[in-house]
């Protein structure tokens, strides 16, 4: 019962967490359909419970949902740019291309190490009864050893049967996974980043392991894998801090590295003492939220509702990231204002701008542009 326990609990905590990380649980258990031998094992009554577990966490959120209308599908279409326009046959080639090269990024550089060290591994294995069983790791040069003294059984010992439903299980969960990654581009989904893999090929190691251990393990090659796998994380980890700080002198959106503290401190100087911000950016409204004290930061990608109610007699200004000198307020940010907020922007509105060095990087800068309204306004204030 603690595993089903721990199941459940760690479904709910991870859909909170993630909203994909339901992906790899629910293909996985399709997934056993096809492996008897795995699904005769499962606990049917213990995994419900462990499923109620996992709703009771997810209700409270649910519910929200629900009574917010926010649409998850409305928030995968726009992550996966599924708005793109264009024949429907370039889409579909585009969105299978971008997802097959995603899924590669994803095996990056584990599946290349790993075919240099065992490209006999790609060999068709046996399965079935008979198959060979996880070997052990030789012992050590020098141990002693008792010619005719009895072997305990090692627990973590695994046959060559189990081993080969292991192996069919992960075979059948990738597959049904990139499946229904690719079943998307049906509904208009163009985009796929190689880190969305983690849901259906973060078990790629392990299967790549199994098919090591029903074929034949080279222990020096092995172990030089190791040394590799290892150096090119400590590698990875060094390239991300120098990418990181030198990020700032070639990044485009520089979401990390903008001046939204010096913005921030503009907008409080030139006069806003607190009131509504509304922003398109949830990137710039969460750091404006948290700089500018006792702003109200709204955003149209969320309902109207999820936000605290006005209260007093704030202002109300629309501020967004100036792009290509385009001095106007974008016309998504207009129109939320005067629909929802009913607040209609003013004729005679200024607008204003706050220019900063990025963080980082001192010989570039970015503008942020703001307007604020002459006196508090409906839902704006």
């Amino acid at each position: 019962w603690l595993d089903y326990t721990y199941f459940g609990v760690t479904l709910g905590l991870g859909f909170l967490a993630k909203y994909v990380f339901a992906i790899l649980p629910v293909i996985g258990l399709v997934a056993l359909l096809f492996v008897p031998k795995l699904a005769e094992r499962i606990h049917w009554y213990r995994l419900s419970a462990a499923f109620f577990i996992a709703a009771l966490i997810i209700a409270p959120y649910a519910l929200w949902i629900l009574a917010n209308q926010y649409s998850l599908t409305a928030l995968a279409g726009e992550m996966t740019k599924a708005d793109e326009q264009g024949f429907f046959l370039v889409r579909w080639a585009t969105g299978w291309a971008e997802l097959a090269l995603a899924s590669v990024e994803f095996t990056l550089p584990l599946s290349v190490l790993f075919l240099l060290f065992f490209p006999w591994t790609v060999r068709r294995l046996q399965s079935g009864p008979g198959a060979p069983a996880a070997p052990c790791a030789p012992a050590a040069p020098g141990a002693p050893t008792a010619p005719n003294a009895p072997t305990a059984p090692n627990a973590t010992d695994i046959s060559g049967d189990d081993l080969s439903a292991y192996r069919r299980w992960l075979e059948v969960l990738m597959i049904i996974g990139l499946l229904v990654f690719a079943s998307l581009v049906f509904f208009g989904a163009t985009f796929f980043k190689a880190r969305w893999m983690h849901q259906i090929l973060l078990v790629f190691p392990l299967y790549l392991m199994i098919r090591l251990a029903q074929s034949r393990i080279d222990w020096a090659r092995l172990r030089w894998l190791l040394i590799l796998t290892l150096g090119v994380s400590v590698l990875v980890v060094a390239a991300r801090y120098i990418e990181f700080h030198a990020h700032a002198a070639t990044c485009g959106k520089c979401r990390t590295h903008l001046p939204i503290k010096a913005w921030a401190e503009e907008i409080q100087q030139a006069g806003f003492s607190g009131g509504t911000i509304i922003t398109g950016d949830y990137h710039l409204g969460g750091n404006m939220r948290y700089f500018v004290e006792g702003a109200r930061v709204v955003d149209p990608a969320f309902p109207l509702t999820v936000f605290p109610a006005p209260e007093g007699a704030g202002q109300c200004v629309i501020a967004w990231a100036l792009k290509k000198e385009l001095r106007e307020p974008p016309e998504r940010l207009v129109a939320y204002a005067a629909d929802v907020l009913k607040a209609p922007v003013p004729a005679t509105a200024e607008v204003k701008t706050a220019t900063a060095p990025l963080i980082r990087a001192p010989n570039r800068e970015r503008t942020l542009a703001w307007i604020v309204y002459e006196a508090p306004q409906s839902d704006c204030r």
